[in-house]
């Protein structure tokens, strides 16, 4: 069949392979699980009725003797990754290691800076750039240790009965390995019929890391010797330096998430168009894109509601420092500090900063998912053709019924840029030494 170019090799395994490389980038986040499940089958019917929230009759039978075009229904199995008993044991050993590693230094250098400068109004610039910096490092492992083990000990039974389409079902199946193995089956294939890593972004994200350890080092032991702390600049050093590392790797498996939602969107525009028509057909692979689509988009939002505001307020406050340093000479006596060595300071942050911004954006192309849907849309109403008029009709009916986006939970996030803007601007007269308390 002509269209069978359009769809990657079928694997007659029950579990699935990926490249080294690839698992290195997902062993840290704690994807992989003690034991593998059993693979399970999951047809389209299935995928449908999952989703209670969706009104429509899509249970009718397809027309006798009409097998769909480009059928990827294998790519919807629950298949594990494939590994042997004691490759997984030790991935999940090491996983959990470094997990909770992860966890415990970004924990120890936001509470080191609650411990430091909260409660000192001369301090409040400090107080205010530094947690708003390591809030959004801390929330991240933190984040995936809480719900590994709070959906370890609560149980299957629990799960089931939680709705498709509430955050707590988001949250679980956004690391579930089964989820991940599904996701990355459309990612693009390469030679060795092995999906391909994200290889540009991962650069960009390694060289982010690289960068903001450079400027740490530079910051806490290339200075005068007056400026040096006691040996506190050491363990800053590393929990930041681990805290930006995992953040980089959460952004590169945003990044892949979001990848192989494209590559699927792209192929739902073939599959309508080569199953043009068939309307029950159409509307069940939509709806089990939407599932999936649901997941990523509720985690990534609730994710970035927390990164924009407090990425916000941190700028903002940097800004307010820059100006209280540089535009007052008594400000530098008074720290006895060089200019240079102010300078060096101001681009760390602003490094620092730029990342926890930066990369999130880039990971997501955008603040939200809505606009791979508005083009799904388009393409798909701009390749309708005028003799199956009322099928594309139902279709972009059907898509428009689906369309899981609202813009309610931005208005907190919105509201809470603002206060940072004005928070930022009304600091007063503030102490300018980062270094010692």
């Amino acid at each position: 069949m002509e269209t069978d170019r359009l769809l990657p090799r079928r694997e007659s395994d029950s579990r699935y392979n990926i490249s080294k490389w690839l698992y290195m980038q997902l062993i840290p986040l704690g994807i992989i699980g003690w034991t593998a499940k059993e693979p399970q089958g999951v047809s389209l019917d299935d995928v449908s009725n999952d989703s209670p929230d969706i009104e429509v009759d899509i249970q009718s039978a397809r027309p006798k003797n009409r097998k769909p075009l480009l059928d990827d229904s294998y790519r919807l199995n629950q298949h594990p990754f494939g590994l042997s008993k004691c490759r997984r044991k030790y991935y999940f050993i090491l996983s959990t290691i470094l997990l909770f590693l992860a966890s415990l230094a970004t924990t120890f250098l936001f509470f080191r800076n609650m411990f430091l400068y909260f409660g000192q109004r001369r301090h409040i610039v400090h107080f205010i750039s530094m947690t708003s910096y390591s809030i959004n490092l801390i929330m991240l492992p933190v984040g995936c240790t809480l719900s590994r083990i709070y959906f370890h000990f609560i149980g299957k039974e629990y799960i089931s009965t939680l709705d498709c389409c509430s955050i707590a079902w988001c949250l679980w199946m956004f690391l579930e390995e089964s989820f991940v193995v599904r996701r990355i089956r459309f990612l693009p294939v390469i030679s060795n019929k092995r999906p391909s890593a994200s290889s540009a972004f991962l650069v960009v994200a390694f060289i982010s890391c690289l960068v903001t350890a450079y400027t740490s080092f530079f910051v806490y032991y290339m200075t005068p010797e007056e400026m040096e702390c006691d040996a506190r600049a050491g363990y800053l050093l590393l929990t930041g330096n681990i805290g930006a590392i995992f953040f980089a790797l959460f952004c590169n498996y945003v990044y892949l998430l979001r990848t192989s939602l494209r590559e699927e969107l792209i192929f739902l525009v073939k599959y309508c168009y080569c199953n043009e028509g068939d309307t029950e057909s159409c509307r069940r692979r939509i709806v089990s894109m939407v599932r999936d689509y649901r997941v990523i988009r509720s985690v990534t939002n609730l994710w970035m509601q927390v990164v924009l505001p407090s990425s916000v307020l941190g700028l903002v406050v940097h800004l307010k420092w820059n100006y209280l340093v540089f535009t007052s000479d008594s400000k530098i006596d008074e720290a006895g500090y060089r200019v240079t060595d102010l300078v060096l300071m101001s681009v760390h942050i602003c490094i620092c900063k730029g990342m926890v911004t930066i990369l999130p954006l880039l990971a997501l192309g955008g603040t939200d998912l809505q606009y791979m849907w508005n083009e799904m849309r388009l393409t798909l109403s701009l390749i309708q053709q005028s003799h199956a008029e009322k099928f594309w009709r139902e279709i972009l009916k059907f898509i428009q019924k689906l369309n899981p986006h609202g813009t309610e939970e931005w208005v907190a996030s919105i509201a809470l840029s603002v206060i940072g803007i004005y928070l930022g601007l009304k600091v007063g007269t503030q102490d300018v030494d980062y270094f010692c308390s």
